[in-house]
């Protein structure tokens, strides 16, 4: 039996199917949420990492470079009320996980290929200590 090889694009799908747990999708508003809020040290910046991978995964080329305002809008509805995403994101953009391009309300943030490879890894810990026991693996 041959093995089909998947295209990037439908591979992403494949990988938020398996972490449905973890994301809600709003299509409507192309708008991203987090069901569950991740824990450790900097929670508000992994999860707007979630949230940029999230966006990645689902809106295809609309989710590439996420505007600011849908980013904050994102993070607001997964639980962080007081967001500012460029204090937010500042640890993983010096570390060159995220780009930012624009100022202000123009801005859009994007991830680098080593912040989707965090992200991913990220989203695998949240789901795997959701379902308490191993997860299937996401692939970046």
């Amino acid at each position: 039996m041959r093995r089909r090889i998947l295209h990037p694009f439908e591979r992403d799908f494949a990988n938020l199917a398996i972490t449905l747990d973890i994301f809600a999708i709003d299509t409507q508003r192309k708008l991203v949420r987090l069901r569950h809020y991740p824990d450790g040290k900097h929670p508000h910046a992994d999860a707007a990492l979630l949230l940029l991978y999230g966006f990645h995964c689902s809106f295809d080329g609309d989710g590439r470079a996420v505007p600011v305002t849908r980013l904050r809008a994102a993070l607001t509805a997964s639980g962080h009320t007081d967001a500012r995403v460029d204090r937010t994101l500042e640890p993983y953009r010096a570390a060159g996980l995220v780009k930012k391009r624009g100022q202000r309300k123009g801005s859009t943030y994007q991830l680098t290929p080593g912040g989707r490879q965090r992200a991913a890894a990220l989203a695998n810990a949240l789901a795997q200590s959701l379902s308490g026991r191993g997860a299937p693996h996401l692939r970046p």
